[in-house]
């Protein structure tokens, strides 16, 4: 089971600090240890000055019993302090210490002191540690090797108390510093767990609540700023959803409501059969615009959901605007149609297009004058291809002109007037426009006149590269 953030944090907390207490532990035991190797060497060089010292003020008239004897009492003075031992040039032995083990310690001395050099080491003497180290002393003008040894117990067992206090030491300053570490981060991560609690009080009947930010410029506040456009956005979605779910059913309700009243009616009494034949009629009339809102809904609700894949064939722009205009003038509807010679290619489907094409010259023949002229013009540039739609109609405010791609969004002209919509036509010509990476606007006034300024829409597709073998 992967434990709390806390208790992670603790444990990389204690672990780092367990490490770098052993790195500094090791790094002074060393320097200690060098330190005291040093302080011994010091005592070496002193001893070993002391010693030429003693042996230049020696009597010159002595016999070499006498001199020997000097040196076994100055032995006997330093000793506790020092061993040394001092050979004479013709190899006769001045002084060496009567310890257990020195020959056997101090031979891997000897070869250096015979050949001139120095050298140091550290020996074990009757159980004992020591410092020792090999010199050429001069006396009375002759070289006389030497070997000197300095005890280094007290030094060692000061270390070994050392090392043994840090092995006690350093699992306890781990065991502070994991405590500390648990109170820090748990005051730390004090904040997540208020803006934990808050969020989840949240739900979606009071979606309008918000998270307390913090006032330090840190990530918790960057994290309840986020969370609180994250409770924006959800907030703005579900109210979409609610007024969408209540528009639709306002728009349903109307057909409903007479579809009952008519078959109820229809069934009171006995009726003829053009009486019968007109309610059928009105009910199959109703019918087909709840199918048809239906169908709005359901292409509404795809799009929502990401359900429909990008187009990937390309058509011609222009065939398509003639196709819809041959359409309306099948139906009585005129509408003047200005394109370009050259082929206007996008990637698009065609069916798709229709409608959004239907979509717009509905609305302008819907809301125009009954003798008004409806213009599609088509043009293009590199990148796009736009087709312009403008009636004479009673146009959209400036004001209204924000909403108009709005679900079941209808403005005050148009409520005003005779013709009847669900207010969703502009919304699924939008997001066919989109679906095939283009864009829909709308522009009104376009005319002088104040009585009908007209609309204008405008709709953008990007260019695509011409079908295979097009010319």
């Amino acid at each position: 089971m992967r434990q709390s953030i806390r208790v992670r944090l603790t444990a990389w907390y204690a672990g780092l600090t367990l490490v770098a207490l052993i790195v500094m532990a090791a790094a002074v035991l060393a320097l200690v240890r060098t330190s005291v190797t040093r302080a011994a060497d010091d005592r070496l060089a002193a001893h070993q000055t002391g010693l030429e010292r003693f042996a230049t003020g020696l009597d010159v008239g002595l016999t070499p019993d006498e001199v020997r004897d000097e040196y076994r009492e100055y032995a006997d003075v330093s000793l506790g302090n020092a061993l040394f031992e001092l050979t004479a040039p013709d190899g006769q032995t001045l002084a060496r210490p009567d310890v257990p083990g020195w020959t056997e310690a101090i031979a891997p001395l000897h070869a250096a002191a015979r050949t001139g050099g120095a050298a140091s080491a550290d020996v074990v003497i009757a159980g004992q540690p020591y410092r020792a180290s090999t010199r050429m002393l001069t006396l009375r003008g002759v070289a006389t090797p030497s070997v000197i040894a300095v005890p280094m117990g007290p030094a060692d067992a000061a270390l070994a108390r050392a090392r043994q206090m840090l092995f006690w030491l350093l699992p306890l300053m781990s065991l502070v510093a994991a405590a500390f570490g648990y109170v820090v981060s748990g005051r730390a991560l004090r904040p997540v767990d208020r803006l934990t609690q808050a969020a989840q009080q949240i739900n979606v009947e009071n979606l309008h609540q918000r998270l307390d930010v913090p006032p330090a410029r840190d990530e918790l506040q960057r994290l309840a700023v986020t969370f609180n456009g994250m409770l924006d956005r959800l907030e703005e979605g579900v109210g979409n959803i609610a007024r969408f779910t209540s528009e639709a059913s306002h728009e349903l309700r109307t057909p409903v409501a007479l579809v009952r009243t008519t078959a109820e009616l229809a069934l009171r009494r006995d009726r003829s059969p053009a009486e019968y034949q007109h309610a059928l009629a009105d009910i199959h009339a109703q019918s087909r615009e709840m199918s048809d809102l239906v169908d709005d809904l359901l292409t509404l609700a795809r799009a929502d959901a990401g359900m429909e894949a990008p187009p990937e064939t390309i058509v011609d722009l222009g065939d398509l605007a003639a196709a819809f205009a041959a359409s309306c003038q099948e139906q009585g509807r005129t509408i003047a149609l200005t394109r370009p010679a050259n082929p206007l290619p996008i990637r698009a489907e065609a069916r798709q297009v229709l409608r959004l094409l239907a979509i717009v010259g509905d609305n302008a023949q819907k809301y125009s004058l009954p003798d008004g002229v409806i213009r599609m013009s088509l043009r293009a540039d590199t990148n796009s291809v736009a087709i312009d739609v403008e009636d004479h109609g009673i146009g959209v405010p400036m004001v209204e002109q924000p909403r108009v791609f709005e679900r079941f969004y209808r403005g005050s002209r148009a409520r005003a007037g005779a013709a009847g919509g669900s207010g969703l036509g502009l919304s699924i010509a939008e997001v066919i426009a989109r679906r095939h990476g283009g864009a829909i606007a709308i522009c009104s006034p376009i005319h002088s006149s104040t009585e009908q300024p007209g609309t204008r829409v405008t709709i953008t597709f990007p260019r695509a590269g011409l079908p295979e073998g097009a010319a």
